[in-house]
């Protein structure tokens, strides 16, 4: 994979983005003293770096926020658990792949962000993160899935937004298409 110079700045700007956003702009519950839900938009640059540049550039995106993130505030985010870590990459990977399903010359439209967002949060957010916790903390999983059901659908339905706006305004960018 190659990556331009132009590229590479967007995709630090996407992880600096998911880091400010994960810390500052996140409503979290705590299950005991554990973070056992978190609503907010740290994942919407990870998501957007994906469908924007490819599923490589989601990845790394994904990882490097979830790294550097866990670097600049340890306390508050806890135990550093790379498992998370692959769920931050995984984050970033799954919609652009889902969407290429759609074809190529893919016309973004409710539709298929719908379809990629839902696959990644099943994933990543419903089913890998509760197991995750039970394991590192025992959290039971059906103490957190139907609270994550309930805020993926929220979070879905307001990163296609998001999503829909953001393409929208960088089409013309010509930074659509490189990697995809």
């Amino acid at each position: 994979m190659k990556i331009s110079t132009q590229k590479l700045v967007y995709m630090a700007f996407f992880s600096s983005l998911s880091i400010i956003l994960t810390r500052f702009a996140s409503f979290r519950f705590f299950i005991g003293s554990i973070e056992g839900i978190r609503i907010g938009f740290g994942g919407l640059p990870i998501v957007f770096s994906g469908i924007l540049f490819g599923p490589a550039a989601g990845a790394i995106v994904g990882g490097v926020s979830d790294v550097l993130g866990f670097m600049l505030d340890p306390v508050k985010t806890g135990t550093f658990l790379p498992q998370i870590t692959a769920v931050s990459i995984l984050r970033g990977l799954i919609p652009p792949l889902v969407l290429r399903m759609f074809g190529k010359n893919i016309r973004f439209s409710v539709f298929p962000i719908v379809t990629a967002l839902t696959v990644e949060s099943v994933v990543t957010s419903i089913i890998l993160m509760p197991l995750i916790l039970y394991s590192a903390f025992g959290i039971p999983v059906l103490a957190t899935i139907i609270p994550r059901i309930i805020s993926q659908i929220i979070q879905v339905s307001i990163y296609t937004i998001f999503i829909l706006i953001l393409f929208g305004r960088v089409r013309n960018l010509k930074l659509i298409g490189q990697e995809r």
